[in-house]
């Protein structure tokens, strides 16, 4: 039987948590168009929960958690703070 994955509990988990979220829920909309091919199986109930939840606390996805996540910003060259 699969681990039941754990609540974050500080705001900093929450904000990780609905930064992969978001992330998860792009990755997985770029693979069902056809942009992408593999990548990680995505909860999507699990994905929309986190949202949820952390709307309702106040948090919302960073304006770069994608680009943080998968790493674009390195691959890019874009610098720190830019």
């Amino acid at each position: 039987m699969p681990k039941k994955p754990s609540q974050p509990h500080s705001r900093e988990e929450w904000q990780e948590a609905v930064d992969a979220a978001h992330t998860l829920l792009l990755v997985d909309s770029a693979r069902q168009y056809g942009l992408i091919i593999g990548g990680p199986n995505v909860h999507i109930e699990r994905c929309e929960e986190i949202l949820r939840q952390g709307h309702e606390r106040g948090i919302r996805p960073t304006d770069d958690c994608v680009e943080r996540i998968l790493g674009l910003k390195q691959i890019l060259g874009v610098k720190k703070g830019e």
